[in-house]
């Protein structure tokens, strides 16, 4: 690989000149010559040689691309795409499912994180059922307001209020242990 970051295609072996012998050449783009002691140097696993063109010698830089790690923060997997050393912040190491913080070693379950998540879950559930349980009850609650509702209209109007009333009592803040209340379409 060059400074500009292009890969070399394959080397060659030139002729310098009768004497000298022979060296090898690197085809592709911004290809360099690399002198005869330089090229038995051998490159380590997880790294590529770089020319560095103003020093006219070559650098060994990790070489991760094509990799995946995890954000330390966040558990979000991040592909690497260039060269060099890995951030701090990012692990070889995946989060193992929902609600995982790390711990500085490994990543280890997130108990508060899911229980708020459980919550928030929660009511919004609450809140869904509420507006659906408001929504029976209005056109029932005016067929008894306008004095022209069925014994029907008028059993389901007070199991609809009912379950609100008791639907309004759920503490969510007891989330995932909720049992909620039977919806009177359900009876």
């Amino acid at each position: 690989m060059n400074a500009m970051g292009s890969d070399y295609i394959r080397e060659v072996n030139v002729v310098k000149s009768a004497r000298v012998g022979y060296s090898k050449m690197l085809l592709g783009v911004y290809a360099y010559f690399i002198e005869h002691k330089q090229r038995n140097t051998l490159i380590p696993a997880g790294f590529v040689a770089v020319f560095n063109s103003d020093e006219s010698s070559w650098h060994l830089v990790e070489d991760h691309r094509g990799k995946t790690v995890y954000d330390v923060a966040s558990g979000d997997a991040l592909f690497i795409s260039e060269l060099g050393p890995l951030p701090e912040n990012v692990t070889w190491l995946s989060p193992e499912g929902e609600f995982q913080k790390w711990n500085g070693t490994a990543w280890v379950k997130d108990a508060e994180a899911e229980k708020l998540f459980r919550i928030r879950e929660a009511e919004e559930t609450k809140n869904s059922l509420m507006q659906v349980a408001s929504e029976h009850i209005a056109p029932l609650q005016d067929a008894v307001d306008l004095e022209i509702a069925t014994e029907e209209e008028t059993s389901l109007l007070e199991a609809w209020k009912k379950y609100r009333v008791l639907l309004n009592r759920v503490d969510t803040s007891t989330a995932p242990d909720i049992e909620w209340p039977t919806n009177p379409v359900r009876e």
